[in-house]
């Protein structure tokens, strides 16, 4: 099995949490804690600032949350890119440089106390397009490979067998690489549920998809928004909602 090496730290990043989709239901995932930016968007001002590092990245916490202001539903991660790369020919060493933004280096960034460890995601690492997809969540991959709670894989083994099959069978245009995906301790230590006195409140989860799909599709709710027209509607919005 490959040996891990020392990580470069890409840098810190404050993003929404998104809940699984549809097409993980049958998964353990509950949320997707993913590297891409695949539909993610931006606060105004991000490129004119260019405060991000040469991995799209941030070198500070601090930086990152300036980038994505204080919305309730994101939360503060930090990410460290494994140097080793798969594709059609199996696994090579990488620096890294060749797909992050040229002319800028690799990042220098230092970790920092307050950060766990949730899993590790394999993504596309294009010399031409840079970090992109996660075949786990955007090809629906966590089907055929073992994933935790946040749609990543726990184990480096796991990983590596992953990231070895996506570089044989290119579920997206690779190559691969696999990333440690951290997040901010605060976050990681929330109950999954609370229970004063005659309310439960708990996370989002996959067994609500059902219910929250025939609330949006009551004749009351339809009748105050007539797009929320039949069941398929409201399953579609409870595999968006967060």
């Amino acid at each position: 099995m490959v040996a891990q090496r020392e990580p470069i730290w890409l840098g810190y990043a404050r993003r929404p949490i998104r809940v699984a989709h549809e097409g993980l239901a049958k998964t353990p995932a509950e949320l997707i804690c993913s590297v891409t930016t695949c539909g993610s968007t931006y606060s105004p001002g991000k490129y004119e600032r260019h405060e991000f590092n040469s991995s799209g990245w941030y070198d500070t916490p601090e930086l990152a949350a300036r980038d994505a202001g204080d919305a309730p539903d994101h939360a503060s991660f930090a990410y460290a890119l494994h140097p080793l790369v798969w594709g059609p020919d199996g696994c090579s060493v990488t620096t890294g440089q060749d797909f992050l933004l040229q002319g800028r280096g690799v990042p220098q960034v230092l970790p920092r106390a307050g950060y766990e460890l949730i899993g590790y995601d394999v993504i596309v690492a294009s010399p031409v397009h840079g970090l992109g997809c996660s075949p786990l969540s955007c090809n629906v991959m966590a089907d055929e490979h073992p994933v935790n709670r946040y749609c990543l894989i726990d184990t480096w083994d796991d990983a590596v067998a992953a990231a070895a099959a996506f570089g044989r069978d290119s579920p997206e245009p690779g190559p691969f690489v696999i990333v440690g995906v951290f997040m901010s301790s605060a976050v990681v230590s929330w109950p999954r549920e609370l229970r004063p006195e005659r309310l439960l409140l708990r996370r989002w989860g996959p067994e609500a998809r059902a219910p929250f799909a025939a609330l949006n599709a009551a004749p009351r709710v339809v009748e105050r928004d007539p797009k929320a027209v039949g069941a398929q509607v409201g399953a579609a919005s409870a595999a968006g909602a967060s």
